[in-house]
């Protein structure tokens, strides 16, 4: 698994793998930026949010047929 730090190049409004370092806490949610303009995360389950933001992102794998 190819986890990135979130930072400048991490994609936005896309379905992605999230993790969260300081638990090892792994999910699927998307980041965008809040009504404030800051970075957020929204789980995909359920659109609810953690209490901390994830730490690390990776895309989804695709599955060969």
């Amino acid at each position: 698994m190819k986890l990135s730090k979130i930072g400048f190049a991490t994609p936005l409004n896309e379905d992605l793998i999230l993790y969260w370092e300081r638990s090892g806490h792994i999910e699927r949610g998307r980041l965008e930026f809040d009504s404030e303009g800051e970075l957020t995360h929204y789980l995909s389950f359920d659109g609810g949010q953690l209490n901390e933001e994830p730490s690390h992102w990776m895309e989804i794998p695709q599955v060969e047929k």
